[in-house]
């Protein structure tokens, strides 16, 4: 038991990466767990992962992720990739392509509840109609 004016940095097994991680408990608050990740390739092709930050902060991440376009709203979901988010609150989406494919890119919303975050791309005013299809990779930040 830690006294109010101490501190323990210690490792323990995550259940979301079933390995020993970092944890830092600071006197009387709830432990911050300050290492974890993992990987996942589902659908074929498409990756995303999760870590902490030392801040405590949660990281979770898709890449090469295929959007059928040119307009289009959709969830993408991070249910079982790490732990679940109790808050979402930042975001990065970028274009994965080596050709410029004139859209516009960003965040609709948030759910926590279901973990997913919903994308809308849409065209730029006088984009290029014959793009479809298109790949990107979005970055969550949360608790």
């Amino acid at each position: 038991m830690l006294l109010a004016t101490e501190g323990a940095l210690y490792t323990k097994t995550c259940v979301a990466s079933a390995q020993p991680e970092l944890f830092f408990k600071r006197g009387l608050s709830a432990p911050i767990q300050m290492t974890g990740m993992g990987n996942v390739t589902a659908p074929v092709g498409t990756n995303k992962g999760w870590s902490y930050l030392p801040s405590g902060l949660l990281i979770k991440w898709v890449g090469n992720l295929r959007v059928v376009g040119p307009t289009t709203t959709e969830a993408v979901s991070f249910v079982g990739i790490g732990p679940a988010f109790t808050g979402m609150f930042a975001s990065l989406v970028t274009i994965q392509s080596p050709n410029a494919v004139n859209k516009t890119l960003y965040i609709k919303d948030y759910n926590v509840g279901t973990e997913t975050v919903t994308l809308h791309t849409t065209l730029r005013y006088g984009g290029n109609t014959g793009i479809s299809d298109y790949y990107i990779n979005l970055l969550v930040i949360g608790v």
